[in-house]
């Protein structure tokens, strides 16, 4: 189910089930179509004035706000307005959100948070919802009387499965003190597979510096290979300088040239390569530590190699 968002007036405002939704959408309706005329019995009529789907489908909508208005109305008075619009019973409805089964009416609130949404609790700040996209006013529609049935008491358990579920939105409608507040989005905890798979990216951005070479300063800057072939090489060359102290080496540099390697400089080639391989291990494990005491996927992802 794509989340939606009336337009109106350039304002953005979340279409969330039981938050106003049918209300906002027959005050956005009439204030384009004030000739809009519902027709047929007087029962219909009434009945399709509080009909929710209706003014819900024909009201411009968008599904990429910007700086939406997100209607954020009690949770437990949502859900159990739900279970009457739905007709099902508190057990009924707990049964499918408990399951991750939502609908338009049992989704939760938080799933239509953006970084630069606007907080409003629903009904307390209808004026203001009003006034932001340019309306007189937002009358009341789609109420119990007219073609919902009672809204069910809920048992102690059953309340408190409720608030399991709708924790985040209670949360969320409990931190609203004024209308049109600037949403603020908790940090993200960065988890485990996320540093796993940071430390394999820099697992790799290691082995490419590792072997990417380097330059000999006592030999003119030049520049020799560190792969694994390169380093098994000169490790054999200084263990059999262990036997010949004087052992020399032609020694093939990247840009072609063959030089001969005394002792002193094989010694020198070696200590470079092995230098430069073990500074990038010394940065990985420096790498390493940072991801470990990263807390939020935001610092996580702030870390390069």
């Amino acid at each position: 189910m794509n989340l939606k968002y009336y337009n109106y007036n350039d304002t953005d405002i979340a279409l969330i089930g039981k938050s106003g939704s049918s209300a906002i959408g027959k005050a956005i309706t009439l204030a384009i179509k004030p000739y809009y005329e519902v027709r047929g019995s007087e029962e219909n009529v009434a009945k399709i004035n509080n009909a929710p789907g209706v003014w819900q489908g024909i009201a411009p909508k968008t599904e990429t706000p910007a700086n939406p208005i997100i209607p954020v109305r009690d949770p437990v008075e949502r859900f159990r307005s739900a279970c009457a619009q739905d007709g099902r019973t508190a057990e009924e409805q707990l049964a499918k959100v408990e399951a991750g089964d939502f609908t338009l009416h049992t989704r939760p609130t938080s799933d239509w948070l953006t970084e630069s949404c606007r907080l409003v609790k629903f009904p307390e700040h209808v004026d203001y919802i009003a006034a932001e996209l340019g309306l007189d006013e937002i009358p009341a529609v789609n109420d119990s009387e007219s073609n919902n049935g009672p809204k069910p008491d809920l048992t102690a358990d059953e309340l408190a499965r409720v608030q399991a579920v709708y924790a985040d939105d209670i949360a969320l409608y409990e931190s609203i003190t004024e209308a049109g507040q600037a949403y603020t989005a908790s940090p993200k905890a960065a988890t485990d597979e996320a540093k796993a798979t940071k430390i394999r990216e820099f697992e790799s951005a290691r082995w490419r510096e590792e072997i990417s070479g380097t330059t000999v300063a006592a030999l003119g800057d030049a520049f020799v290979h560190t792969d694994k072939e390169t380093q098994s090489e000169l490790g054999k060359a200084l263990a059999f300088m262990v036997v010949d102290p004087l052992f020399e080496i032609d020694w093939r540099f990247p840009d072609g040239t063959i030089v001969r390697l005394e002792a002193n400089n094989i010694k020198v080639v070696a200590q470079t390569v092995f230098t430069h391989v073990q500074a990038t291990r010394t940065k990985f494990k420096e790498k390493v530590a940072l991801v470990a005491a990263a807390s939020t996927s935001a610092e996580l992802a702030a870390l390069t190699w």
